[in-house]
């Protein structure tokens, strides 16, 4: 369940941070040329040299950073995939062989839609069939090797779905998932009792590692201080710190 919920916070986490980006790279794009061109791409085709140099600039380095985040992404997804339909055959195996076992019917549920919207990102991520639009118009002005324009069209198709492809809706895809793995993580963690109980212990134990660390600490200081107080009314020559606790063990022990 632990494993769960920290998959779960990583998606969130990484779908927050995609769309942080998106909207960023929207808002530039808007404000190069008054409206976004994922439908309409005669405001890019169209744009003068003088708007579309410092808009090729800006915008490669936002689709760049994007297909980073969404490549981890894809890997946690994957992951969550796997996750989800092995749970899921955990529990139909757990009903069939074991008595007095009921299904949580809005888990499996919840597991089983996270599943589909899980194979439809990967279905998404792997679509080769790019558009070329935006390297095509911003090759002429920035230099890119064979991997970034790859990368950059890569991302670019997913930003702008083509429903003549029968491409899939990043956006929206990632706006389920969201909301998917919150309802996910919220879920787990109303199956935790003894939360409330592991939340004091652990506080407990934080105060008394404190309690622990102040007493040893204090005798750690005594010590050092007496040493320098020692070294200073008694010793002549400069000594380190090392050689101070030497003596003091050396006095102790009684040598």
């Amino acid at each position: 369940m632990v494993f769960m919920v920290l998959i779960n916070g990583t998606i969130i986490g990484l779908a927050v941070f995609i769309n942080n980006i998106l909207n960023s790279s929207f808002g530039y794009v808007k404000e190069s040329f008054g409206a976004s061109f994922g439908k309409r791409s005669h405001l890019i085709l169209n744009a003068e040299e003088k708007v579309l140099k410092p808009f090729c600039e800006g915008e490669i380095d936002h689709v760049v950073q994007e297909y980073k985040a969404v490549k981890l992404f894809y890997i946690v997804m994957i992951i969550t995939c796997i996750g989800m339909l092995s749970s899921i055959i955990q529990k139909l195996v757990q009903l069939k062989y074991k008595d007095n076992v009921s299904l949580n019917f809005s888990q499996i549920s919840l597991e089983f839609s996270l599943f589909v919207t899980s194979i439809l990102f990967i279905v998404m991520f792997n679509n080769h069939n790019y558009n070329t639009l935006i390297s095509d118009m911003c090759g002429p002005f920035l230099e890119m090797d064979a991997q970034t324009i790859d990368d950059v069209d890569h991302m670019y198709t997913m930003r702008n779905p083509r429903a003549s492809e029968g491409e899939l809706d990043f956006k929206l895809i990632i706006s389920v998932i969201i909301i998917q793995a919150v309802v996910f993580s919220i879920m787990m963690l109303q199956k935790t009792d003894y939360l409330g109980e592991l939340i004091m212990m652990l506080i407990q134990m934080n105060a008394e590692l404190l309690k622990f660390f102040t007493t040893f600490g204090m005798i750690i200081l005594l010590f050092v201080f007496i040493g320098r107080f020692l070294s200073a009314e008694i010793k002549y020559e400069p000594s380190s710190f090392y050689q101070i606790i030497l003596d003091l063990f050396t006095a102790f022990v009684g040598n």
